[in-house]
């Protein structure tokens, strides 16, 4: 059975959960490396678990960094190793990453203008969109939908047009 990990991390600080576990660990730096935005980061390894994952806490993302840190990766994490030394471990695996985006209360037509009375801010998977999560902010200024918003369907950027 395979073990998936959850992890959130809110502005006000990480929430802890048992850094034992290895999924828990790269959980928590994807989640990390989406600050300052809010996520829950759900990780999954794809093939065996390292083991050294577990062994340390001091565990890092490498640089370069993955340009988006969801869906299927191979992440490089990096710790010190002693004097000069970098001890690196790449990784693979899947991350799901959950955040707030906006929903239409009820269907928003091309052209319609779209404001917080026709929206709510909901959770949805961040791996599944085809673009950024829209927020509160993209709705300042008059805004129309640039495509039909349905309920049901979260609101990316491109959906809206200033």
């Amino acid at each position: 059975m395979r073990f998936l990990a959850a992890f959130t991390v809110f502005a006000l600080g990480v929430v802890a959960v048992s850094a034992t576990e290895p999924e828990t660990t790269v959980a928590r730096l994807i989640a990390d490396a989406w600050q300052p935005q809010e996520v829950r980061v759900e990780w999954q390894f794809t093939g065996p678990t390292p083991k050294a994952v577990a062994d340390y806490e001091d565990w890092a993302i490498a640089e370069p960094r993955p340009t988006r840190l969801a869906g299927s990766l191979i992440v490089v994490l990096e710790r010190s190793a002693g004097q000069d030394q970098k001890m690196r471990l790449p990784v693979s695996g899947t991350a799901r990453v959950y955040g707030p985006s906006l929903m239409p209360t009820h269907t928003v037509h091309i052209g319609e203008p779209v404001d917080s009375s026709k929206v709510t801010l909901v959770e949805s998977e961040w791996t599944r969109l085809k673009g950024n999560a829209a927020q509160w902010e993209n709705l300042s200024g008059a805004v129309i939908a640039a495509r039909t918003l349905v309920p049901g369907r979260s609101i990316v950027v491109t959906d809206l047009k200033p």
